[in-house]
């Protein structure tokens, strides 16, 4: 099970991670003006997708 959710809390953290190197910022006004390609906001929508699939039960 610990093996199992941190998995998915590595997805959001990668995540997370990229969308501050990108933005310098956690703030919506930031994230909002940071311009994504088409693929790395694909990219960070999976991410998100698994992280919070494996945090959801889905049972």
């Amino acid at each position: 099970f610990f093996l199992y959710t941190f998995l998915g809390s590595v997805f959001m953290l990668v995540g997370l991670i990229y969308l501050y190197q990108k933005a310098g910022s956690f703030a919506l006004a930031d994230l909002y003006a940071t311009p994504l390609s088409a693929t790395e906001q694909m990219w960070l929508f999976f991410g998100f997708l698994i992280a919070f699939a494996v945090k959801v039960p889905m049972f």
